[in-house]
């Protein structure tokens, strides 16, 4: 039921702007984040790409400013997943450009979280990153080199953790190097 699913995502919204504007912490600004997401991700689906930008962006302006306010590896990460967002939006927009320039941000904090944390939800994020870059890649040979990253990694999870999903990576990687 989407619209029981939108009217819970706004209450929980009223309720985070409240938490937000009385206490203020940067929990509280996440949650409000979260909140501006959900929301975005129910217009998206809906194909109300234009309302999912809006939500989007609200999220965005959030954790840009929660990552120069402490940077905790959370905060990073929260921001890749809305550079991702924004990305696909674009890409569904058949904008290419913008597409890739957030997949490309969205991509740099992954690397960057691997390096500083490393555990297997970053690598996860990074193997999505490369697949994601490699859909609107400006040539052939820059796909193929994004997708032997994204499979070597996929590979690697799969061994490690048995888990089905890093299958449908090994599959999806393996189609964008034919």
């Amino acid at each position: 039921d989407r619209q029981a699913a939108r009217d819970w995502y706004k209450k929980s919204l009223t309720l985070a702007k409240r938490l937000a504007e009385v206490r203020g912490t940067p929990e509280d600004q996440r949650d409000l984040s979260v909140s501006y997401e959900k929301l975005g991700v129910l217009a998206q689906e809906d194909g109300d790409r234009q309302v999912a930008r809006d939500w989007y962006k609200k999220a965005l302006d959030i954790r840009e400013r929660l990552v120069e306010a402490r940077g905790t590896p959370e905060d990073w990460r929260d921001l890749s997943l809305s550079y991702e967002k924004m990305g696909n939006l674009a890409r569904e927009d058949g904008d290419w450009q913008a597409a890739r320039e957030r997949y490309e941000k969205s991509l740099a904090i992954r690397e960057r979280l691997v390096d500083v944390r490393g555990t297997v939800n970053d690598y996860d994020d990074l193997a999505v990153s490369f697949y994601k870059l490699a859909t609107v890649s400006v040539s052939k040979q820059e796909q193929l080199e994004l997708a032997k990253c994204g499979l070597s990694i996929s590979e690697t999870l799969y061994k490690g953790t048995g888990i089905p999903r890093y299958q449908t990576f090994i599959r999806a990687f393996k189609r964008l190097l034919k």
